[in-house]
């Protein structure tokens, strides 16, 4: 049982941490479990660990999916007791979703310690098993959690990297510029992920090559506070005049996202939230495309196994635009991109979602 504030299914998904849900939704039922999600907006926000699951939900739809199937279907609150009480496991994507009985283990599948309902899910009890992507997020999880609960030590469940059936040729109506004068910005739009950071820099490269272009994905921003952050994004860039220079792109399925990076001379992430993995970063170096990157989270790990992720302190700096506009000439090696693809095939997520599982000593 998986419980969800946002579609983890393969025909929507919000941002990395669902996307790396869906993976491991698709592992545990390689692995021969039956995984129903459960979805509901409430869980959106963070929630008081002393409050009721039900009670919490009580007034919103919660969507019920068989992983695999075709069609969700709505169901009310106290239908959520009977399944909780009837699974062997229940996974909680990011957050806490309320107090409540299960018929097994408990476990919070935690991607980041970047928002206020990851911390508080971090620091509730009644966890059999912290699921995390990274060592660094290991490490971040233990010095959130309060002394006086019971240990749990978090288990790594890495993403995966899964390049192949890609699609090799960019979308049609990109500006015609040439691939030494793009970058791509790879984020949802989310005031964290640094796009105003990513504008500036963009701002000082037209300043010396007006042929410079941003991509910047997730332009159909859905939420009321994505869509302000969006408009504001929008009008600062008429402001300052590079307005021509972006080209807005809707939030794509992963499958298509493989050729926005080979048609860019490097992804840029600006982000100023402490990464809990840097997936992006990955995909990039897995299609060819250098990174540029703000050292934050996992990224700092990530920069010293992956040479083509190169960190600067600031994103919006002369430093940044002079690096932009060399990475073009250091392609990342094959050796490179073949390490990355390797490290985080799907069967190693799959060992580890398997023994991650093993972990738990379920009764046979």
């Amino acid at each position: 049982m998986v419980l969800t504030g946002y579609p983890i299914s393969r025909r929507r998904v919000h941002g990395g941490a669902q996307r790396v849900m869906c993976d491991v939704c698709q592992r545990i039922t390689e692995l021969g479990w039956t995984c129903v999600v459960l979805q509901n907006d409430r869980w959106r926000s963070p929630v008081d660990p002393g409050a009721d699951l039900v009670t919490v939900i009580a007034g919103h739809a919660t969507r019920i999916c068989r992983w695999g199937a075709s069609e969700d279907a709505d169901g009310p609150a106290s239908d959520i007791v009977g399944h909780m009480l009837s699974a062997d496991v229940v996974i909680c994507v990011d957050r806490f979703p309320g107090s409540f009985r299960s018929g097994g283990k408990r476990i919070l599948m935690l991607s980041n310690l970047a928002y206020d309902n990851e911390r508080v899910a971090a620091r509730a009890p009644g966890w059999d098993a912290i699921w995390v992507p990274s060592p660094y997020l290991r490490e971040e999880v233990l010095r959130h959690r309060s002394p006086h609960l019971p240990p749990v030590l978090p288990t790594i469940v890495p993403p995966a990297l899964d390049m192949a059936g890609m699609p090799e040729s960019p979308p049609p109506g990109l500006a015609p510029v040439p691939r030494s004068h793009r970058l791509l910005f790879p984020h949802r739009v989310d005031p964290g992920k640094g796009l105003m950071s990513a504008m500036a820099l963009l701002g000082r490269l037209v300043a010396r090559d007006p042929r410079w272009h941003l991509l910047v994905l997730g332009s159909d921003a859905g939420e009321p506070a994505a869509r302000s952050f969006l408009e504001l994004a929008k009008g600062a860039a008429a402001a300052n005049g590079i307005e021509p220079n972006l080209e807005w792109l809707p939030w794509l399925a992963p499958e298509a996202v493989r050729p926005l990076y080979q048609a860019c001379d490097a992804t840029l992430i600006a982000t100023v939230l402490p990464e809990g993995f840097g997936l992006v970063a990955l995909e990039s170096i897995a299609a060819g495309t250098p990174v540029l990157a703000a050292p934050s989270g996992n990224l700092r790990s990530l920069a010293s196994s992956f040479p083509s992720i190169r960190l600067v302190p600031d994103i919006n700096s002369e430093a940044a635009a002079e690096l932009a506009g060399s990475l073009l000439a250091l392609p990342v090696l094959r050796p490179e991109a073949e390490l990355a693809c390797s490290l985080f095939h799907p069967d190693s997520q799959r060992r580890a979602v398997q023994a991650a599982l093993a972990n738990l000593k379920l009764p046979a």
